[in-house]
């Protein structure tokens, strides 16, 4: 299946828990034409899970993060503050 449909069909099934509007996810959509199920990578950001005042949220490791994006880039992430 192309990579378009599988973009648009999956924000069918999470818009509710997205704030990407439809615009958005057609235009994610059509940007990724042209690109093979083979060719996509999908990696979790390492971290845990974080809830300040009962809000839970994913709180990412800093150092692992770097680790993955130097493996799938061959870059280093640049510092953050």
């Amino acid at each position: 299946m192309e990579i378009f449909y599988v973009v648009l069909i999956m924000w069918q099934h999470i818009h509710e828990d997205t704030d990407m509007n439809a615009t958005e996810a057609i235009g994610m959509g059509l940007h990724s034409r042209g690109i093979s199920e083979e060719d996509i990578t999908m990696e979790m950001v390492p971290g845990t899970f974080y809830n300040p005042g009962g809000v839970s949220y994913w709180k990412p490791d800093p150092e692992e993060t770097a680790d993955i994006v130097e493996e799938l880039f061959g870059e280093k992430m640049p510092e953050v503050l």
